[in-house]
């Protein structure tokens, strides 16, 4: 007679297998992100703010009256789209003794053909949590901020060092 042959540990080994292939197969794979596209508006947004420097002025406001200008500087290494209006500005902010690197998340709207920056409650490492409206327009900009119980004016013009 003949030994029957076991099936039990080849049934396991094809059923383990199996099973990996199919998980393997089943995997999703990775997507890339769609390319958002830009429309002429947003690209002349966009070049405006690649290497900008934002050199001006802010005051703080209080009781319906401006404080002392004292002067502000952003540098803007990029500005990239990431969704219908939202959009990551890679600045460097310079203010007081500080001096720090940061991608700052934003909602760009628009004021007809005018870009509006706009910050909710955002906090930033190392500054506190803040709000703003900039417009900028051509080579300047303007606009309102606040950060908790304090607030004012800022504007200035719009440079770009490496052109020059």
């Amino acid at each position: 007679m003949k030994k029957p042959i076991a099936l039990f540990p080849i049934t396991l080994v094809a059923l383990i297998l199996g099973s990996s292939f199919m998980i393997a197969q089943d995997a999703p794979k990775p997507v890339a992100p769609a390319k958002i596209e830009l429309n002429d508006l947003e690209k002349k947004f966009e070049a405006s703010l690649k290497n900008a420097v934002f050199v001006g002025r802010w005051c703080l406001t209080k009781d319906g009256k401006m404080g002392d200008s004292k002067p502000e500087k952003y540098t803007i290494n990029s500005a990239k789209k990431i969704s219908a209006n939202q959009w990551v500005i890679s600045a460097r902010m310079q203010w007081g003794q500080k001096d720090i690197n940061v991608p700052i998340p934003v909602a760009l709207l628009w004021a007809g053909d005018t870009p509006v920056i706009t910050l909710d409650k955002l906090w930033i490492p190392g500054a506190g949590t803040y709000s703003a409206r900039v417009m900028v327009y051509d080579d300047t900009y303007a606009g309102t901020w606040s950060g908790g119980d304090h607030g004012g004016l800022l504007n200035g013009v719009i440079t770009h060092p490496s052109k020059e």
